[in-house]
């Protein structure tokens, strides 16, 4: 009885690891899928500016690069809010962007320091890293994210 018990346990538990591995398989597909679809931004020239130029507190980003000129007007006008200290109304104005432009790494950056919560910073800090790795600006958020979790003094 016991080794019947042990057996059903153990098929069980492959079943659940098969559908977690398939499950990232899938998540990672429609990562490849995203990425190759959206535009590189070019932050090399512009990061060592933005990241100067900016206090401590927040994190370094290259200036948005859209070519629509209202959202871009609304994109600034959203991290002018944040840099004057109102996260919240940033948040706000930055989540209302987003829903066009999921693809924007200085939105999901932006959006990651207006958060409330440490939890949300680091997946959308991740969801950047894993359109564009290399990016200049996602790599110092990491930094800034690492700094207010804790991890870095």
């Amino acid at each position: 009885m016991f080794l019947f018990i042990w057996l059903i346990i153990s098929v069980i538990l492959a079943f659940l690891i098969l559908i977690v591995v398939l499950f990232v398989k899938i998540v990672l597909s429609i990562v490849k899928r995203i990425n190759s679809k959206s535009p590189k931004y070019n932050s090399s020239s512009s990061s060592t500016q933005a990241s100067s130029n900016q206090p401590n507190n927040q994190p370094p980003v290259s200036p948005i690069t859209a070519d629509n000129p209202s959202y871009t007007q609304a994109f600034n006008q959203a991290v002018a809010t944040a840099q004057a200290g109102n996260k919240v109304d940033a948040y706000r104005q930055l989540k209302s962007l987003q829903k066009d432009n999921p693809k924007d790494i200085n939105l999901l950056l932006w959006l990651a320091f207006t958060t409330q919560y440490l939890a949300e910073a680091r997946m959308l800090v991740t969801i950047a890293k894993f359109m564009d790795r290399d990016n200049a600006s996602v790599i110092q958020a990491e930094e800034w994210l690492a700094r207010q979790e804790g991890l870095i003094k």
